[in-house]
């Protein structure tokens, strides 16, 4: 269940992002030659923390990076859980 949510929040993500440049910004989406690779950090609330660029270094991306920085994931992206280590015996 929790791969799904993951999923599905990445889906709409990818889905606004494009959504967004082919309406408001396509001299972005002309400049896009083969693919063009952004990594992203979110917090635990959904907020995106840090976004760069990685590949290819000349494409425009100040629209991109306002579009993913201002993104809300409405709560976190990924959770994790731990549990405490069963004590063993005692000796």
């Amino acid at each position: 269940m929790k791969e799904q949510k993951y999923e599905q929040k990445v889906k709409l993500f990818r889905n606004s992002l494009a959504s967004y440049i082919t309406t408001r910004h396509k001299e972005d989406l002309l400049a896009i030659q083969d693919s063009v690779v952004v990594n992203v950090v979110v917090n635990g609330n959904g907020r995106v923390d840090t976004v760069w660029l990685v590949h290819p270094k000349s494409f425009p991306f100040e629209n991109m990076y306002r579009f993913i920085k201002s993104y809300d994931f409405k709560g976190p992206l990924i959770e994790h859980y731990t549990t405490e280590p069963k004590q063993g015996p005692s000796q």
